[in-house]
C-alpha cells in the first residue's frame, strides 16, 4: 500500500511538471499551449490544450475537445499565490494546495487530493525551484540542480528498504535546453526535446519499459498561442 501511495504522490508531481515554469509562461506571453500525441503503431491521436492567465500559472485543460479541469488561483498582495483549487469538469473539487511562505520568499506547498485524501509536501527555494518533496509515505525526492541553477537530477529512496525508487536524469544543449530525461529508477523512460527556431519545444519523443519489455513510443507535437 505505501509503494501505492509513493506511486501515486509521482504521478502527481510529474503529471504536474511543465517544461516551463509559471514566471516563463508568463514572460513568453504564453496563453494556450496545444499537444497531439500519438502512439507508434495506432492511428488515434490524443489532443490536449492547456490555458494559461496572466501570472502564467494554467487555469483550464482539455482532453480531445472535451473539459478536463479547471483551476482557480488565489494570491496575496505581493502577487505570490496562496492557493491552488483544482475543479473536474462537473465542477467538483479534486486538489487543493496551500503556500506558505518564508520572509526570504522560500515556499513550502500542501497539496492534498480529494480523492485519496493523501497530502503532498513540496519545498521550494526563494527562487521558486523545488528541492524536496515528501510523498503520503514520507518517501522524499531529491532536486539537484547544477551551478546554472538547471534540474539535473531527482532521486529518492523507498521509505520501506531505502533502494532507489525515483531516479532521473536530465541533459542540456549549448543553449540550455533540456534535450534528454532519463529515469534510471523502478519505472524506466527516456524522453527527447526537439525545439523550433524560437527556442520553444516542438516535439517530445518518449520511449518506456514496462517489466522488460519496450512499450511503444509515444510522440507529441507542440503549438502555442501568445498575447495579442
Amino acid at each position: 500500500m505505501k509503494r501505492l501511495l509513493t506511486l501515486f504522490a509521482l504521478l502527481i508531481s510529474f503529471f504536474a511538471f511543465s517544461q516551463y515554469t509559471p514566471g516563463e509562461i508568463k514572460k513568453l506571453k504564453i496563453t494556450r499551449v496545444m499537444k497531439s500525441s500519438q502512439t507508434r503503431g495506432q492511428e488515434t491521436v490524443q489532443r490536449n490544450e492547456t490555458w494559461y492567465d496572466e501570472s502564467g500559472n494554467d487555469t483550464a485543460e482539455y482532453n480531445n475537445g472535451e473539459l478536463y479541469r479547471r483551476t482557480k488561483y488565489e494570491y496575496n498582495p505581493k502577487g505570490q499565490v496562496l492557493s491552488r483549487t483544482r475543479y473536474d469538469a462537473t465542477g467538483a473539487e479534486t486538489e487543493t494546495a496551500i503556500y506558505s511562505y518564508k520572509p526570504d520568499g522560500a515556499c513550502t506547498v500542501s497539496n492534498t487530493d480529494k480523492s485519496f485524501g493523501m497530502t503532498e509536501l513540496t519545498y521550494c527555494d526563494k527562487g521558486g525551484k523545488t528541492t524536496k518533496t515528501v510523498s503520503p509515505d514520507n518517501s522524499e525526492r531529491i532536486y539537484t540542480y547544477d551551478t546554472k541553477g538547471r534540474l539535473i537530477k531527482i532521486k529518492s529512496k523507498d521509505s520501506d528498504n531505502g533502494s532507489v525508487f525515483v531516479d532521473i536524469r536530465y541533459t542540456y544543449n549549448p543553449k540550455d535546453q533540456l534535450i534528454k530525461e532519463v529515469s534510471k529508477g523502478d519505472y524506466k523512460w527516456t524522453t527527447s526535446y526537439t525545439y523550433n527556431p524560437g527556442g520553444l519545444v516542438s516535439k517530445v519523443k518518449r520511449n518506456s519499459v514496462t517489466d522488460g519489455v519496450a512499450d511503444p513510443e509515444v510522440i507529441t507535437t507542440y503549438e502555442y498561442e501568445f498575447q495579442k
